[in-house]
């Protein structure tokens, strides 16, 4: 199923129906206190419509996500209302503030002072029109007060440093309920992030309750004291108290609920700076601190205990709630044997980064009902040359693909700047070049799908107060934001029974007829065709399909005409108006089927898009009489044709120029 199943589903008059049975449900709720909605008979639905309160949100619902396992036992994400898996594929987005003009600032995205609607839905709409379908963002734990450099702060989601009434400031949350509303219409759902709770009187009050523990301190604070773990459960649970009494139908909207950006054994600071004596962990047991084993489950075990109550706290307000919690992974240097770098008995990155690794991974399997997904963000540098650097040693290395009971994914991945040796400055914006990154990012994607992750959002779609150490996905000219579009990824996960990216530089396997000006671009690694004169096409030598799905990059070179993939023709000279179907892109904006028995097009559907000098990754997907038609992984339409049963296939460009790249077909059963 492609990235947009989820929406096809749920489509049209289906989702309009979906989107009244949860305001209908949310009414039951608030009304009866029902768990999903108790069943109700024909009076009671009438009565709830009348009794909804529609908050104008309702065209905004999406589908819930949930977690089902697959045929190899390993749990996955899943449409609730399909059953289907569903993959999330995006981007974390981060700053809309630059951090120089406020000092201690980070992912102000919704606060008061920089909420900005119209630069929100210029970010979704091009999101969608790439196909993504999920978004990361973070919560601000900012205050209204002055900092060091005597700059006012920007508010976060507490509000003011002296509210001490509620722990969430309604204006900020009523922006991140805007943005909800904003994304679902886009089809894209909402992963945020908790970092930490904001420093207002109202969470200080609850901290205060609880007596300070000396036996830790930095990072090792927020998952190993009890008062840390109490406000960050308050937090969530005042966030999503506020989300559900505004518009409880919202909730679906997000993919899951990050507990914290990454959660850190800082191997530098108490407690792992004690020798000998015992530390208590937050889960109760007692841990001797002279043994490198105990070390080492003192976090591994503290990390598990936390995830869970935490993720407790947030069910106990939506019960139907996905939690996820974070572990980074970033040097590769992990990867050349256990233990290679310890500090204070505690295994390490490397030698100077001193936060711990996703060791803990294996034991989510044990237990924490209240935990779903496990986070992992990779930032691995590639070093030429040395193994013990490269993705697939640091997965083997941390056992990453052992977990199975809990969702895997990997909610942020990206590249480092500060690697000249493998992404060089010559010819480079900020002194990387995008397209190694982009060429990267897509070859590190797949790979952590082929491991056994379930979702990857690069780091980031946007970031103006971007860190020069990471690599953002705009930069320059979205060149790494196309690349990794999901149009790209090898749907399904297995080889095709055809693939030709042209990257060899050639056209071996082609029959190039219809006359034409065809060549292999050597930069673009791309099949050009150069003539407007007629029909011109490509066809694949010797595969005959009838059921298939084939996809293919186009782009339209020239304001004229039309071009596309043609199959099931019955010779493989035939040309689009001889023989088979023809599904196009016109040049303006239509999505066409010509069918060469009747010599009739039919299927126009309009793009948000005019196709002139864009890549648009044209799908086609074919069982027995239906053929069904996407643009850039989503569905456009489905037709009913009965003129051919199976035939060759290849592309087809008429009276215009065109480039066609990533040439796939997989043979279906």
């Amino acid at each position: 199923m492609s990235l947009g199943g989820m929406r096809e589903r749920v489509g049209g008059v289906g989702m309009f129906l979906y989107r009244w049975k949860l305001r209908v449900r949310a009414a039951g709720r608030r009304l009866f206190g029902s768990g999903r909605g108790a069943p109700v008979g024909m009076l009671s639905f009438i009565f709830l419509l009348k009794m909804s309160d529609p908050t104008g949100y309702e065209d905004a619902y999406l589908p819930r996500i949930g977690l089902t396992t697959n045929a190899v036992g390993r749990a996955i994400l899943c449409n609730t209302e399909t059953g289907e898996e569903f993959f999330p594929i995006g981007f974390s987005h981060t700053n809309s503030a630059q951090d120089e003009d406020y000092l201690g600032s980070k992912h102000s995205l919704f606060t008061p002072e920089f909420y900005d609607t119209n630069r929100w839905e210029e970010v979704l709409t091009d999101m969608e029109r790439f196909g993504y379908n999920s978004i990361r963002v973070f919560f601000s734990n900012d205050v209204a007060s002055t900092n060091m450099a005597g700059v006012v702060m920007p508010t976060g989601f507490g509000g003011r440093a002296d509210n001490s009434v509620s722990g969430v400031d309604p204006v900020y949350m009523d922006n991140f309920i805007d943005f909800m509303a904003r994304a679902g219409r886009h089809g894209i759902y909402v992963v945020p992030v908790l970092n930490n709770t904001p420093p207002t009187a109202y969470y200080y009050a609850i901290r205060d309750q609880y007596a300070f523990n000396p036996d830790y301190a930095e990072r090792n604070i927020v998952w190993g004291t009890e008062a840390q773990l109490q406000t960050r459960m308050e937090g969530w649970r005042c966030i999503l108290g506020y989300i559900k009494e505004k518009d409880e139908g919202l909730l679906s909207n997000i993919l899951c609920n990050l507990m914290c950006g990454e959660v850190r054994a800082q191997a530098n600071y108490q407690p792992f700076t004690k020798t000998t004596g015992f530390v208590d962990g937050p889960n109760g047991q007692s841990y001797d601190m002279s043994s490198d084993a105990d070390r080492q489950g003192l976090f591994n075990d503290g990390v598990v205990y936390w995830a869970d109550q935490v993720g407790q706290a947030i069910k106990s307000v939506d019960p139907d709630a996905l939690t996820g919690v974070t572990v980074g992974l970033y040097q590769g240097d992990i990867g050349q044997s256990p233990g290679l770098y310890t500090t204070n008995g505690i295994r390490m990155a490397s030698d100077y980064y001193n936060n711990h690794p996703a060791l803990a991974a294996p034991l989510f399997n044990s237990g924490a009902p209240g935990l779903d997904l496990v986070d992992v963000h990779v930032y691995p540098w590639r070093d030429v040359g040395a193994e013990g650097r490269l993705l697939a040693s640091m997965i083997d290395d941390c056992q990453l693909d052992t977990v199975t009971d809990k969702a895997l994914v990997a909610f942020e991945f990206g590249a480092q700047r500060n690697d000249p040796d493998y992404y060089p400055a010559s010819s480079c914006y900020l002194g990387v070049s995008p397209s190694l990154v982009s060429i990267d990012m897509h070859e590190q994607r797949q790979l952590l799908l082929d491991r056994g992750f379930r979702s990857v959002l690069f780091f980031a779609y946007e970031n103006l107060g971007f860190d020069e150490d990471v690599i953002t996905a705009i930069e320059p000219y979205k060149q790494i934001y196309s690349k990794l579009s999901p149009s790209l990824l090898d749907w399904p996960l297995e080889e095709p029974d055809f693939s030709d990216t042209f990257s060899d530089g050639d056209s071996a396997g082609w029959t190039l007829s219809g006359g034409g000006d065809w060549t292999v671009l050597t930069g673009d690694e791309a099949l050009y065709q150069g003539d407007t004169a007629a029909a011109r096409f490509g066809t694949i030598d010797g595969l005959v399909v009838t059921n298939f799905s084939m996809e293919t990059d186009i782009i339209l070179r020239a304001n004229q005409n039309w071009a596309g993939v043609q199959f099931r023709k019955t010779n493989p000279g035939d040309g689009p108006f001889d023989s088979g179907y023809t599904v196009f892109i016109h040049r303006g904006g239509e999505v066409r089927l010509f069918d060469a028995s009747t010599l009739t097009t039919e299927a126009a559907v309009m793009m948000p898009f005019r196709p002139l000098d864009t890549q648009i990754t044209l799908k086609v997907t074919v069982v027995g009489d239906t053929i069904s038609i996407y643009v850039n992984n989503r569905k456009m339409t489905d037709v009913v044709r009965t003129s051919y049963a199976s035939g060759y296939c290849g592309v087809v460009s008429f009276k215009t120029r065109a480039v066609f790249d990533e040439v796939h077909i997989q043979k279906l059963p």
